[in-house]
């Protein structure tokens, strides 16, 4: 049986995605930067050999989708739409200003019907695929669809199949955004491998400016008021991977939550002033260094972090990957620090740092980028950039010591400050060995007021079931 992979894309920007009108199904137009984003989401995916097409009806999916398919080497591709695909009905909010607080009226579709549909339309179109006999190993199958019906799928449809990730995952759905679902099994086991990758948008000039996407999308409502409408104004962390030579880690700046001793773990917080300017000391601090790639988590707050670096590297590639993300702490987020023994909730230490494991090894260490560094500067320092989290920092430092024989010392075991860097030296293509010589130095903070230095709320020690400094 074959391995389907599903490329989900939202559909690229439209004025009344810029203006914070809820479009349900009102059937609008892609705007100037939408055509743009599209033509790039269709050039980053024009490598991807696509044996089907599925696009929702509504135009802005559809010319989303034609600009994929246009690119596509295989001629004979059909776009096929499908009203399974379309964004949910919103009823009396359509073509009306989100605002905070609203709530759905009665005569929208419901959340229940809403799923229903997005299921059927995978029973019909995904499962049969991954159920023929002898086909090719794989099958790429392209739906173009909107916000509010991604998330659904992503979030409560394949959540309730128990499809792998889908609980490590969530954020803004940006415009032209790329969600990777694996299916395989004869579709009894799938895996969320990917969520809202923008890494076709990341590091764009237009008229001489580095942007970043658009993250504007109104038609996600719920009674939970969902934040995918939020901006991209959020915290950072950063690390950076020398291959070669060293390895430098850098922890996020300063938000309200972190001075709050408030756990973060997978919300979407937001830089402070403190922050913003920890940023900026920190991205001049490696100003001379030289990168041949950046990797950033897909939180928010780390893609606004590389917004800084990238006003210093304005000619840095990035890749956005999910395996960088924060621990997830369930319930806690949202909460203060305290005592009390963590809730079924949490991540457990144990799948975490297996996480952050399969990060290092398969998409950091093994990635042709890495490795190409190796075979073609075999005598030089090779810098890439890395962009994550705190306790991510905190514990891949903890796992390359104990799980991958690197001398880490007793530093690695302090506090991680914020805008901290760390720098791990490492000489094997195949990382087996290195050595932690430098751990959190915020030497850059010289000269901010006192108490700009936070500690980490989101390291909570496993045993004693409690953050840590």
């Amino acid at each position: 049986m074959p391995i389907v992979n599903v490329y989900v894309v939202r559909h690229g920007e439209t004025a009344e995605n810029a203006e914070g009108i809820i479009q349900g199904q009102l059937d609008t137009q892609l705007n100037e930067l939408g055509r743009t984003q599209a033509a790039r989401v269709g050039d980053y995916l024009s490598a991807v050999a696509f044996d089907h097409a599925y696009t929702s009806d509504l135009s802005r999916a559809r010319d989303t989708a034609q600009a994929i398919v246009d690119r596509q080497t295989n001629t004979a591709l059909t776009l096929v739409s499908d009203g399974d695909l379309r964004e949910r009905y919103l009823g009396d909010m359509e073509g009306k200003r989100a605002s905070s607080g609203q709530r759905v009226p009665p005569n929208a579709e419901s959340g229940e019907s809403l799923v229903a549909r997005c299921l059927a339309w995978w029973d019909r179109a995904v499962i049969p695929l991954a159920r023929r006999k002898n086909p090719a190993s794989s099958i790429n199958v392209l739906a173009v669809s909107h916000g509010a019906w991604i998330g659904t799928l992503i979030r409560s449809g394949l959540a309730s199949r128990n499809y792998r990730g889908w609980d490590r995952f969530g954020g803004p759905l940006f415009n032209s955004s790329v969600t990777l679902v694996r299916v395989d099994e004869g579709g009894r086991l799938g895996e969320i491998v990917n969520y809202a990758d923008v890494s076709h948008l990341l590091m764009r000039k237009v008229n001489g400016r580095w942007e970043l996407p658009s993250a504007n999308n109104a038609d996600v409502l719920s009674n939970e008021d969902e934040e995918e409408r939020r901006a991209i104004l959020y915290t950072f962390n950063f690390m950076v991977f020398i291959p070669g030579e060293s390895k430098k880690e850098v922890r996020h700046g300063e938000t309200d939550a972190n001075r709050q001793g408030i756990i973060q773990g997978q919300l979407e917080t937001d830089l402070n002033e403190t922050g913003r300017e920890q940023s900026r000391r920190m991205a001049r601090a490696l100003k001379d260094v030289e990168f041949v790639h950046g990797f950033v988590s897909n939180l928010g707050r780390a893609v606004e972090s590389a917004s800084f670096v990238m006003k210093t590297h304005p000619d840095l590639k990035w890749t956005i990957h999910p395996g960088l993300r924060e621990r997830y702490f369930g319930e806690l987020q949202g909460k203060k620090r305290t005592g009390a023994d963590h809730p079924p909730s949490v991540e457990a230490m144990d799948q975490y740092v297996e996480r952050i494991l399969q990060w290092w090894d398969r998409d950091l260490i093994a990635s042709e980028v890495v490795q190409q560094q190796f075979e073609t500067n075999k005598d030089e320092v090779r810098n890439i950039l890395v962009i994550g989290h705190g306790s991510y920092l905190a514990n891949l430092i903890k796992a390359l010591g104990s799980q991958r024989g690197f001398d880490v010392g007793a530093a690695g075991r302090g506090k991680a400050y914020n805008t901290g860097i760390s720098i791990i030296q490492t000489n094997d293509r195949h990382a087996s060995r290195g050595q932690l010589i430098q751990y959190s130095d915020v030497t850059h903070l010289e000269g901010m007021a006192q108490g700009v230095v936070q500690v980490n709320v989101d390291d909570i020690d496993k045993k004693a079931g409690r953050t840590q400094g």
